[in-house]
């Protein structure tokens, strides 16, 4: 079982690191792009943590996805 976790958060990590890489490519072009995903990033993390429960597993990939788009080493 703790190899499938392991897999799991390296999935959930690729994922998180691609699409801060994305973010941060398309704000090249639409400056102010960055700054609205991370609001939007923002809101729906503190709407996961709220509802508590297996929410809270989504709330840590919108962290990682906030600090990785910030530039922040995790």
């Amino acid at each position: 079982m703790p190899e499938q976790l392991d897999e799991v958060l390296a999935m959930k990590m690729s994922m998180s690191a691609h699409f801060a890489a994305l973010v941060n490519s398309l704000d090249k072009h639409n400056v102010g792009l960055k700054e609205d995903f991370l609001k939007e990033i923002e809101r729906l993390d503190l709407e996961a943590r709220g509802k508590g429960g297996d929410y809270t597993k989504i709330s840590e990939s919108f962290w990682w996805t906030h600090q990785l788009i910030r530039g922040e080493k995790i």
